[in-house]
């Protein structure tokens, strides 16, 4: 029980920062397309995205990961 709490506790929060990252992701795109021109405005912002699509997807494998165990220990 205490188990699932855990992991229930840990897919919540991957999801919350998911949903941060997603937001962060959209928000530099959004600023790109309007303000940045230049090969190295935009490289600077590629550069930011990069970063924040390594977040997205590690957080998308905790959720995943923290997924699969809550299916395992579902209560029943």
């Amino acid at each position: 029980a205490i188990e699932w709490k855990l992991q229930y506790a840990q897919a919540h929060d991957a999801l919350c920062s998911l949903r941060s990252n997603l937001c962060a992701q959209t928000a530099i795109l959004k600023y790109k397309d309007q303000n940045l021109c230049g090969q190295g405005a935009n490289m600077g912002a590629r550069n930011m995205l990069k970063a924040v699509e390594a977040r997205i997807e590690a957080t998308a494998s905790t959720y995943k990961h923290a997924h699969k165990t809550l299916v395992v220990f579902a209560p029943e």
